[in-house]
């Protein structure tokens, strides 16, 4: 065994303090947040009861100790909780304590969901500030784990010798998951985080151990992250974070600066470096060798298509199936029935309205790349630029057919299909194309579907139903 001293040296020789702060989403006050923290508190001095025989030769620790295991908040004794906690382990065992912090983020985002982030900030901050700063006769070691970076800005700042270790640098960072070398399967699902710079590939542990379980390939992961904060900005970003976006969801790469801190008092729709770095760190995204981001995988890829499509009504793949076979007509009478349900009104009042139905359609279409098509958004062909395309990577496909979609304020969607030549470059010998006119929630389709004759797109007599 590679450094088998340590082991000697180190195993089974401190007292742990494990503490982990998931499972605060259903919190909606800080008062439910403190209530929640002070029985977790409790909870771990019942973990750790057996140190309080020891401390009846105290009356002071004794009542603190008594106090904190009520699960009652205690002004100037509950902040104090953890820090007391390690002093009762170092004088039992004699030795100095080993600390774990899981989730040491999500009562953050919680409560800057819920609107009281400075309470839970000021608490959060007092309760590690305690047991972190000038202990060290009581400390070895803290490890604190979390999704985002808020360390020096957040309720840690002020903390010394304080080491972060995000997944680009090369300390640690092949202990972020399971490496290529130790994973040689299911690639394309679960591969794709690169870590030191992209020098390192790896696989999220907890997606493989559900795999072998289950044996299924699916995502997993992204069940259990708390994604709130991120959707609810996504469909109020800027028309540059959605440009990039689109070149995401189309397996590009985008070159963003990834903020070393997260405040969330800064976090807000128009603030697209804090929500790009927020969607890194919370592993959506990941760094490739040119320092790019990238959606890493199929599994995140689902999670992105679901955030696109969480305002949509009806099944979007059924919508999807319905232009790739051709069914016309149904699709006219579906499209605006879903866009009428799924858009809010305040997504249709102002400039952004074309780029809202943009988005929208975007999260219906798009996972046709892994189906062997190519799809294309806001690229140029023939004299203009085309809203969405999508054509045949392979000749390997179900519905060999391309399509092209353009929206409009009016209703020349279609005229400006042909006046714009976008079906330059078209290979299939079936094409449809789809104008999508609208007004406020109100979106009127129309489409056609073509057939290639001796180089001739020929429209078809009847739309399939």
């Amino acid at each position: 065994m590679e450094r088998s001293d340590l082991l000697d040296k180190h195993f089974c020789k401190y007292p742990v303090i494990f503490l982990s702060l998931k499972g605060f989403d259903g919190c909606e006050t800080w008062s439910a947040m403190q209530a929640q923290l002070c029985q977790q508190l409790a909870t771990l001095y019942e973990e750790h009861k057996y140190v309080y025989e020891k401390l009846s030769y105290s009356p002071l620790n004794a009542s603190r100790f008594d106090q904190i295991y009520s699960g009652v908040l205690k002004d100037g004794i509950t902040n104090n909780a953890l820090l007391y906690l390690s002093k009762y382990l170092k004088d039992y065992h004699r030795s100095k304590c080993i600390v774990l912090i899981d989730e040491y983020d999500h009562p953050i985002d919680v409560a800057y969901r819920y609107k009281y982030y400075e309470e839970a900030r000021g608490f959060l901050a007092s309760l590690f500030r305690a047991l972190l700063k000038s202990n060290d006769e009581n400390l070895e070691k803290a490890l604190l784990v979390g999704m985002s970076r808020v360390a020096k800005s957040g309720y840690l700042s002020g903390l010394n010798n304080m080491q972060v270790f995000p997944m680009h640098d090369q300390e640690y960072a092949d202990k972020f998951g399971f490496t290529e070398e130790e994973v040689e399967m299911i690639k394309d699902w679960y591969d794709g985080y690169m870590a030191s710079n992209g020098r390192i590939h790896l696989y999220n542990p907890w997606s493989i151990n559900k795999f072998i379980s289950t044996n299924n390939l699916e995502a997993h992961w992204v069940d259990i992250g708390c994604t709130t904060t991120i959707k609810k900005l996504l469909w109020h970003s800027t028309e540059d974070f959605r440009k990039k976006t689109l070149t995401l969801l189309q397996k590009g790469a985008i070159n963003v600066e990834i903020l070393k801190d997260i405040d969330y008092l800064t976090l807000s729709p128009h603030a697209s470096d804090v929500l790009w770095t927020l969607l890194y760190y919370e592993g959506y995204l990941t760094m490739n060798k040119e320092k790019k981001l990238c959606i890493p995988n199929t599994e995140v890829f689902t999670e992105w298509k679901g955030w696109l499509n969480n305002r949509i009504s009806s099944n979007p793949d059924t919508m999807l199936e319905m232009l790739l076979q051709c069914h016309l007509t149904k699709f006219e009478e579906e499209l605006p029935t879903m866009i009428m349900e799924s858009l809010l009104y305040f997504d249709t009042t102002d400039n952004s309205t074309e780029s809202n139905y943009h988005w929208l359609m975007v999260g219906i279409l798009s996972p046709v790349r892994y189906h062997n098509y190519e799809f294309l958004s806001n690229r140029e062909a023939g004299v203009g630029r085309f809203d969405v395309r999508i054509s045949l990577n392979t000749k390997n496909v179900i519905y060999p057919v391309s399509i092209i979609m353009e929206f409009k304020k009016s209703e020349e969607a279609l005229a400006q299909i042909i006046e714009k030549k976008y079906r330059t470059g078209i290979r299939t010998t079936k094409l449809v194309e789809c104008g999508i006119a609208f007004q406020g929630k109100r979106a009127y389709v129309l489409s056609r579907v073509l057939r290639k004759e001796r180089d001739q797109w020929v429209e078809d007599e009847k739309k399939a139903k």
